[in-house]
């Protein structure tokens, strides 16, 4: 919108970026003088969603859209339930060359998500459903499918990654079979696992260097102010890519399940987050209270 924080420094940075380039159009939609002309963008783009105070990247019939929060970035509070008051980084260098980027190099990553043993709902409104994950893949001009394992033969070759979201029912041995042979061929798998849950997929997680015990945690001194010992707060992370960007916040994890690296992992697993050494795990939630029992 003219007038907003952003306006000035998006408008001289995009006019740069298209006398540079030579290859770069650029048009802009006043939001509220155009409001009929916002919904054939939205239409002939084929947006669901678009959020106002955004860029939108066009070519080829792909669109890649960065938003008021990805060009402007806020230090993280040392306090995850207060917002910082250090002012705000522009990014928006960053974030238009890796949209350029995204549109232009390729294919578009491909990503499958396993159905048939009571995953999280793929698509819906349900709050704990993995829709809003997968909006926001499909923002980022991923391909998102789902796959069953159990009828299809091998995990397909084109993927790049295999998401298993919180099954509440076994993987038979011949499944995690296919996704041992997957991981072998240099596969990347992500497993979100519910607490007190026997997913069928410990002993492949074990090979790969990752023991996950069934469990829940509880954490009498990183935990929530107010909540309960099953209500975890971490600001404390392991050295890795994935955690890079956490340095300085803090992650909120209800009901967490504890997962450590194999005894022969070596150097293949990392910890990535770590409760207090004050921590212990309970397996047997029917108890009415709970205390640490050597």
């Amino acid at each position: 919108r003219p007038g907003s924080s952003l306006d000035g420094h998006v408008k001289d940075l995009l006019e740069e970026y298209a006398v540079r380039s030579g290859k770069i159009t650029l048009v802009r939609i006043d939001p509220d003088k155009d409001a009929a002309e916002v919904e054939l963008m939205a239409k002939r783009l084929n947006l669901n969603s678009f959020q106002v105070n955004s860029v939108i990247f066009e070519t080829g019939g792909k669109t890649k859209q960065v938003t008021h929060g990805e060009i402007e970035e806020r230090e993280p509070s040392a306090n995850p339930l207060m917002p910082s008051k250090a002012p705000p980084k522009f990014k928006g260098e960053e974030a238009f060359t890796s949209a350029i980027l995204n549109l232009t190099e390729g294919k578009p990553p491909l990503v499958f998500f396993t159905s048939g043993h009571g995953e999280k709902e793929f698509e819906g409104a349900d709050r704990m459903a993995v829709s809003e994950l997968v909006k926001l893949l499909r923002r980022e001009n991923f391909t998102v499918q789902k796959l069953a394992t159990l009828l299809e033969g091998d995990i397909p070759a084109q993927a790049d990654a295999l998401v298993i979201a919180s099954p509440r029912q076994r993987f038979l041995p011949a499944e995690t079979d296919k996704m041992d042979a997957y991981l072998k061929r240099g596969g990347k798998l992500l497993v979100l696992l519910d607490p007190l849950s026997d997913s069928g997929l410990e002993p492949l997680l074990s090979k790969w260097g990752v023991e996950a015990d069934n469990n829940m945690v509880l954490d009498p001194v990183r935990r929530l102010s107010g909540a309960g010992p099953t209500t975890l707060v971490v600001d404390g992370f392991g050295v890795h890519p994935v955690t890079a960007k956490l340095k300085g916040s803090a992650v909120l994890l209800s009901l967490a399940r504890s997962v450590r690296p194999a005894p022969d992992a070596r150097d293949s697993a990392v910890t990535l987050l770590a409760a207090s050494k004050e921590a212990w795990c309970e397996t047997d939630m029917m108890i009415k209270q709970a205390l640490f029992d050597p």
